[in-house]
């Protein structure tokens, strides 16, 4: 198979699902419009020259918009953003046309570690689509959150990670951790899919690797820096950002209550079109060990992938569905392994279009598409055109968003 054509494919998928109505929608929860006041900011700071000051340039940018917070809000994403409204310019279809490309880049990155693991090009390629119709990945490709962006850099990672352990070069080790630390630093909870790296290489052939002094080095540096980071940065500022009231959906550590309302969330998360494909794979027995000279059917990493996720989200036992982003795309690993069972022993016809209905009842779900808060850049609009001068006063839904579009209009207010 062509290398490019695949690649283009899901691009082309991710931006169908993601970028439709742009001009009609607005942030799907508040801490979207965080990101993209972060990245304006950076964007402002890189185009000032004053690169020497940015902590003095931060303060006064949130003087005039305090509608969001770094380092509570990791950098990284942000400043990826912020270095892309440079190159095509500060707009909010530029910050969707990001998140967009990123959604592209879990399937393509999905679909190269499957490779890499030894999977056919067509499955690997119709698992890739699977996990780019995730409802809940869907959903979040519509906003400017950080759970698409960070996947993207984190499943990257695991890419070069799963080369390195077929003896690939050790700079793709280096990379991996690059890469990893990139996501850590879009969203920390990617640090919890860090132990499935190793819990999986434990279940090869090149299990000494994770005792090699390269791997021990960066495995170590990895869990250093960031826990430094959160200790000494993070933390600080947590107070200005978390209270001690009580939350409604929080519970003891490994409660039976969270573990049974994200089992509940999983449908509506994964898509029955997902669950079905898995539920066929089953049927057509791909629990059954591999013969000889076929390709790898127990998809071992990506059920290592969803069972981290879920232990790490009881320990901290909180509830919301969009937590589950992360461990929902090991279904595609399942869905993958499915259509290549039934690929090989019906036909190859049968799988894909087994593979296709699964994403186009995927993607039903979720139209039509979510919007958001929207209506903002009206009142932007118009409010650009006072000549009125004075502070100005917000009392309303993601004010955040507001203030991102404000910026946006006319960075002057």
């Amino acid at each position: 198979m062509n290398r490019v054509w695949p690649v283009a494919a899901l691009f082309v998928m991710a931006a169908a699902i993601a970028l439709p109505c742009i001009e009609q929608c607005g942030s799907l929860w508040p801490d979207a419009a965080r990101y993209g006041n972060a990245a304006s900011m950076i964007h402002d700071w890189l185009l000032s020259g004053d690169w020497t000051q940015p902590l003095a340039f931060a303060q006064q940018n949130y003087r005039q918009y305090p509608g969001f917070g770094i380092p509570y809000h990791p950098p990284v994403y942000p400043g990826m953003l912020g270095l892309s409204f440079v190159i095509f310019g500060e707009d909010y279809t530029t910050a969707r046309v990001f998140v967009a490309s990123c959604l592209a880049l879990i399937g393509v990155a999905f679909m190269w570690t499957e490779r890499e693991m030894g999977r056919a090009a067509v499955p690997a390629l119709l698992g890739a689509m699977m996990v780019v119709s995730l409802p809940e990945l869907m959903v979040w490709s519509r906003d400017t959150m950080s759970e698409v962006p960070a996947l993207a850099m984190f499943l990257l990672a695991t890419t070069c990670f799963v080369r390195w352990s077929r003896g690939g070069s050790p700079w793709l080790l280096v990379l991996a951790y690059a890469l990893a630390e990139c996501a850590f630093l879009s969203r920390v909870t990617t640090a919890t899919l860090m132990p499935a790296w190793y819990l999986w290489l434990f279940t090869t052939e090149r299990w000494k690797l994770a005792f090699s002094k390269t791997s021990i080095v960066f495995g170590v540096l990895y869990v250093g820096v960031n826990a430094a980071w959160v200790k000494l940065v993070v933390a600080p500022l947590s107070q200005y950002e978390i209270t001690n009231s009580v939350i409604w959906n929080a519970a003891e550590p490994f409660s039976l209550r969270i573990l049974l309302a994200y089992l509940e969330s999983v449908p509506a998360a994964a898509g029955w079109g997902t669950l079905a494909l898995c539920l066929i794979g089953l049927v057509f027995g791909f629990l059954r060990r591999k013969e000889a000279g076929e390709e790898p059917g127990f998809p071992r990493l990506w059920l290592i992938w969803a069972g981290v996720v879920l232990l790490a989200l009881l320990y901290k036992g909180i509830y919301e569905q969009r937590y589950i982003t992360f461990g929902i795309v090991a279904l595609g690993g399942f869905a993958a392994a499915a259509i290549a069972l039934v690929a090989r022993r019906v036909g190859l016809g049968l799988g894909a279009v087994l593979a296709l209905a699964g994403v186009a009842a995927n993607v039903a779900t979720v139209y039509p598409v979510p919007r958001g808060i929207s209506g903002y850049p009206e009142v932007v609009s118009s409010l650009s055109k006072t000549t009125d001068h004075g502070n100005i006063l917000t009392a309303m839904w993601y004010d955040q968003d507001f203030m991102f579009r404000l910026r946006l209009t006319d960075p002057t207010v």
